[in-house]
């Protein structure tokens, strides 16, 4: 995911939809026209589930969730060709802050939940 504090909502490209168990062309699946860098699309819209490693108790064999969002729902949008997900504003918000710092380990983001 890219931490994009200019999207309002957090979105995936539309060819990602499969590996969330989405059907973007299956009957009764809501779309919407959203507009970005790229222009005007159509989105889909499905319920994802988003959460976040806790780096410093995970480990490749176990990983450890530091939060985990509500329920909600994300947009599969056409035109994103890029090969991540988009962490917009509506999740950013509920968090109290993020903070960009330069540490030993190179640049990371701290999260204050």
């Amino acid at each position: 995911m890219l931490l994009d504090t200019g999207a309002d909502e957090t979105c995936f490209p539309a060819k990602y939809a499969p590996f969330f168990g989405h059907i973007n062309l299956a009957p009764g699946v809501r779309k919407k026209r959203c507009r970005g860098v790229g222009g005007i699309s159509i989105a889909y819209i499905h319920s994802v589930q988003l959460s976040l490693l806790d780096p410093a108790k995970s480990k490749k064999s176990h990983q450890v969730l530091a939060w985990t969002a509500r329920a909600k729902v994300a947009s599969f949008v056409q035109k994103l060709d890029i090969d991540c997900g988009l962490l917009g504003i509506d999740i950013v918000k509920r968090w109290k802050s993020v903070c960009i710092e330069n540490g030993i380990k190179g640049m990371q983001i701290r999260i204050r939940l």
